[in-house]
């Protein structure tokens, strides 16, 4: 009687598999795998890593284009493509270029087919994503306050013709304030009936402005000045 051993290794797929991520930001989808060694990519099929760098590649170079730095302003509409990409594309640019890294190693493959053309486009690129998608979290910030500030701003403007509308009966002679507000910067103005105002700029002395057309009067600054100063903060609007 024979006694046969078998030995069995089982080796789970799952361990030698790399997860692959399904990209979409905006209007443009890619995907890409999270490789773990730079084994794992130069065994890779070709076809398929080829396909994937290519596809982040020009995912990468459309958003470069129109959701960072590149561009001159950003408004609400853009925010739903910067709260995506701020999301999802650090991760996709850490794969990329760990990804483009590791095939550069492959002596064999990165001069095969189209991997040279892929590598020096991806390699290119980037840099400059590296830097934009590390800065997307702070543009992201900064839009959404400025967009906060557009709408504020709006409505300021809409109460501050209402509030001169209100002012209709009120003496020439009557420092009343029509409307008050501070600024995003920190600046407060106090809107009165005849059309002056008074300004206060951080750390500056406080400015009375006279009504278009007319000229200074020092009695009058020094009223309107003084009734700023009483004017209770809270009745201000403030910016966000």
């Amino acid at each position: 009687m024979f006694r046969a051993v078998i030995v069995v290794v089982l080796a789970s797929a799952e361990a030698f598999a790399q997860k692959t991520v399904e990209l979409k930001v905006g209007e443009w989808r890619a995907s890409y795998s999270q490789y773990t060694s730079a084994a794992q990519v130069c065994d890779a099929e070709s076809q398929w890593l080829a396909e994937e760098l290519h596809s982040v590649s020009n995912l990468l170079d459309a958003f470069l284009e129109k959701g960072t730095t590149r561009r001159g302003a950003w408004s609400e509409n853009d925010l739903p493509l910067l709260e995506q990409g701020a999301k999802v594309l650090p991760a996709a640019v850490a794969a990329q270029e760990f990804t483009l890294h590791a095939l550069a190693g492959c002596s064999a493959l990165a001069k095969t087919g189209r991997f040279p053309e892929i590598l020096a486009r991806g390699q290119k690129l980037l840099p400059e994503a590296k830097n934009e998608v590390g800065r997307l979290d702070e543009l992201l910030r900064f839009t959404k306050k400025r967009v906060a500030v557009e709408k504020w701003e709006k409505q300021r403007a809409e109460a501050e013709v209402l509030a001169l509308e209100a002012c209709k009966g009120v003496k020439a002679a009557e420092a009343k304030i029509s409307l008050a507000w501070m600024d995003d910067l920190g600046v407060r103005r106090w809107m009165f009936c005849d059309g002056a105002r008074v300004e206060a700029f951080p750390n500056k002395p406080w400015d009375y402005v006279p009504a278009e057309g007319k000229p200074r009067d020092a009695k009058r600054a020094t009223l309107s000045i003084q009734t700023a100063r009483t004017y209770p903060e809270s009745a201000m609007l403030k910016a966000p």
